[in-house]
Protein backbone atom coordinates (compact mmCIF):
# COMPACT_ATOMS: atom_id res chain seq x y z
CA UNK A 1 0.00 0.00 0.00
CA UNK A 2 2.61 2.51 -1.14
CA UNK A 3 0.43 4.83 -3.18
CA UNK A 4 -3.03 6.29 -3.20
CA UNK A 5 -3.72 4.27 -6.35
CA UNK A 6 -3.08 0.97 -4.59
CA UNK A 7 -5.39 2.02 -1.74
CA UNK A 8 -8.10 2.95 -4.23
CA UNK A 9 -7.65 -0.34 -6.09
CA UNK A 10 -7.94 -2.33 -2.87
CA UNK A 11 -11.10 -0.45 -1.88
CA UNK A 12 -12.68 -1.05 -5.28
CA UNK A 13 -12.02 -4.77 -4.88
CA UNK A 14 -13.93 -4.83 -1.60
CA UNK A 15 -16.73 -2.45 -2.61
CA UNK A 16 -18.88 -5.03 -4.38
CA UNK A 17 -19.54 -8.06 -2.27
CA UNK A 18 -22.20 -10.66 -2.26
CA UNK A 19 -23.66 -10.87 1.20
CA UNK A 20 -25.93 -13.63 2.33
CA UNK A 21 -27.95 -13.75 5.53
CA UNK A 22 -26.33 -15.98 8.09
CA UNK A 23 -28.49 -18.39 9.99
CA UNK A 24 -26.29 -18.57 13.05
CA UNK A 25 -25.83 -15.04 14.36
CA UNK A 26 -24.38 -16.22 17.68
CA UNK A 27 -20.88 -16.86 16.32
CA UNK A 28 -20.62 -13.78 14.11
CA UNK A 29 -22.79 -11.13 12.59
CA UNK A 30 -23.71 -10.79 8.95
CA UNK A 31 -21.49 -7.82 8.09
CA UNK A 32 -18.45 -8.65 10.24
CA UNK A 33 -16.03 -9.26 7.38
CA UNK A 34 -16.82 -6.11 5.41
CA UNK A 35 -17.01 -3.99 8.58
CA UNK A 36 -13.60 -5.21 9.70
CA UNK A 37 -12.13 -4.54 6.24
CA UNK A 38 -13.58 -1.03 6.01
CA UNK A 39 -12.39 -0.11 9.52
CA UNK A 40 -8.94 -1.40 8.60
CA UNK A 41 -9.04 0.64 5.37
CA UNK A 42 -9.94 3.74 7.38
CA UNK A 43 -7.03 3.43 9.79
CA UNK A 44 -4.64 2.51 6.95
CA UNK A 45 -5.69 5.71 5.16
CA UNK A 46 -5.05 7.75 8.33
CA UNK A 47 -1.52 6.36 8.50
CA UNK A 48 -0.98 6.95 4.78
CA UNK A 49 -2.16 10.54 5.17
CA UNK A 50 0.39 11.12 7.96
CA UNK A 51 3.21 9.47 6.01
CA UNK A 52 2.42 11.19 2.69
CA UNK A 53 0.96 14.65 3.28
CA UNK A 54 1.26 15.35 -0.45
CA UNK A 55 -1.78 13.06 -0.95
CA UNK A 56 -3.85 14.72 1.80
CA UNK A 57 -6.67 15.93 -0.50
CA UNK A 58 -7.19 12.55 -2.16
CA UNK A 59 -6.96 10.63 1.10
CA UNK A 60 -9.35 13.02 2.87
CA UNK A 61 -11.92 12.33 0.15
CA UNK A 62 -11.56 8.58 0.71
CA UNK A 63 -11.81 9.00 4.49
CA UNK A 64 -15.05 10.96 4.07
CA UNK A 65 -16.48 8.10 2.01
CA UNK A 66 -15.88 5.78 4.97
CA UNK A 67 -16.93 7.96 7.89
CA UNK A 68 -19.28 10.85 8.68
CA UNK A 69 -17.09 11.75 11.65
CA UNK A 70 -13.38 12.13 12.08
CA UNK A 71 -12.02 9.10 13.92
CA UNK A 72 -8.43 9.53 14.97
CA UNK A 73 -6.00 7.62 17.12
CA UNK A 74 -3.24 9.51 18.90
CA UNK A 75 -0.39 8.30 16.70
CA UNK A 76 -1.83 7.71 13.26
CA UNK A 77 1.58 6.75 11.90
CA UNK A 78 1.67 3.47 13.85
CA UNK A 79 0.49 0.32 12.18
CA UNK A 80 -3.04 -0.41 13.34
CA UNK A 81 -4.76 -3.77 13.25
CA UNK A 82 -8.53 -3.99 13.72
CA UNK A 83 -9.59 -7.10 15.63
CA UNK A 84 -12.53 -8.65 17.48
CA UNK A 85 -15.31 -6.80 15.68
CA UNK A 86 -18.53 -7.65 17.52
CA UNK A 87 -22.16 -6.66 17.22
CA UNK A 88 -23.35 -4.57 20.20
CA UNK A 89 -26.97 -3.98 19.23
CA UNK A 90 -29.74 -5.39 17.14
CA UNK A 91 -29.76 -4.23 13.55
CA UNK A 92 -31.95 -1.15 13.21
CA UNK A 93 -33.69 -1.05 9.84
CA UNK A 94 -33.83 2.58 8.65
CA UNK A 95 -35.28 1.71 5.24
CA UNK A 96 -35.41 -1.24 2.84
CA UNK A 97 -31.80 -0.62 1.84
CA UNK A 98 -30.30 1.08 4.93
CA UNK A 99 -29.54 -0.49 8.30
CA UNK A 100 -27.66 0.74 11.38
CA UNK A 101 -25.77 -1.39 13.85
CA UNK A 102 -23.55 -0.57 16.82
CA UNK A 103 -20.31 -2.49 16.89
CA UNK A 104 -17.28 -2.72 19.16
CA UNK A 105 -13.76 -3.53 18.09
CA UNK A 106 -10.16 -3.57 19.24
CA UNK A 107 -7.54 -1.24 17.81
CA UNK A 108 -4.17 -2.96 18.19
CA UNK A 109 -1.02 -0.87 17.79
CA UNK A 110 2.60 -1.58 18.62
CA UNK A 111 2.11 -0.17 22.10
CA UNK A 112 -1.34 -1.29 23.23
CA UNK A 113 -4.87 -2.43 22.53
CA UNK A 114 -7.74 0.03 22.75
CA UNK A 115 -11.43 -0.90 22.73
CA UNK A 116 -13.78 1.35 20.81
CA UNK A 117 -17.31 1.33 19.48
CA UNK A 118 -18.94 2.89 16.48
CA UNK A 119 -22.17 2.85 14.51
CA UNK A 120 -22.02 1.27 11.06
CA UNK A 121 -24.55 2.47 8.49
CA UNK A 122 -24.96 -0.32 5.98
CA UNK A 123 -26.47 0.44 2.58
CA UNK A 124 -27.24 -2.42 0.22
CA UNK A 125 -28.60 -2.44 -3.29
CA UNK A 126 -28.99 -4.98 -6.03
CA UNK A 127 -26.94 -4.36 -9.14
CA UNK A 128 -26.31 -6.27 -12.36
CA UNK A 129 -22.70 -7.18 -13.02
CA UNK A 130 -21.80 -9.31 -16.01
CA UNK A 131 -25.45 -10.39 -16.39
CA UNK A 132 -25.48 -11.53 -12.80
CA UNK A 133 -27.42 -9.92 -9.97
CA UNK A 134 -25.23 -9.16 -6.96
CA UNK A 135 -25.72 -7.16 -3.80
CA UNK A 136 -23.53 -4.09 -3.44
CA UNK A 137 -22.80 -3.27 0.21
CA UNK A 138 -21.51 0.10 1.36
CA UNK A 139 -20.47 0.87 4.93
CA UNK A 140 -20.30 4.34 6.45
CA UNK A 141 -19.17 4.85 10.04
CA UNK A 142 -20.34 7.42 12.57
CA UNK A 143 -19.68 7.99 16.25
CA UNK A 144 -21.98 6.15 18.64
CA UNK A 145 -24.70 8.46 19.88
Amino acid sequence: MDTVESVEMEQKKTTILESTAMEDMSATFQYQQITTQKLQDYFDLLALQQQHPEFKKEITTQLQELSKDILIIKDSTQQVIIENVQQLSEIQRVSDSVQKIKIRFDIRTNNNVKNDSITAIITTKKIRLDDKEVISTKILFEKVE
